[in-house]
């Protein structure tokens, strides 16, 4: 199931697998709870797979001023909100 980006993240929890941090439990904005992994690997792959696109012009600037933009999902296109020289 993919998670509309309109839902935040409210709370995160640490799942008692026997290993540290191996999977968090999370809760969003409309009461949906979710498991994903931790490891930088594993999440970038798992939260892309959740999302439909990558972040629009307007996202990004207000959540990475200054950086500059990139594919945050690789596999998914460049949102067209974002101008051809960014």
């Amino acid at each position: 199931q993919k998670l509309p980006i309109s839902q935040r993240v409210v709370s995160f929890y640490q799942l008692d697998s026997g290993k540290p941090f191996e999977r968090i439990l999370y809760v969003t904005s409309h009461g949906l709870i979710y498991t994903s992994p931790t490891k930088p690997s594993q999440l970038e792959k798992y939260i892309c797979q959740k999302l439909d696109r990558n972040l629009t012009w307007s996202e990004w600037q207000q959540y990475l001023p200054g950086e500059p933009y990139r594919q945050t999902c690789p596999d998914l296109p460049r949102h067209p909100s974002v101008p051809p020289d960014a």
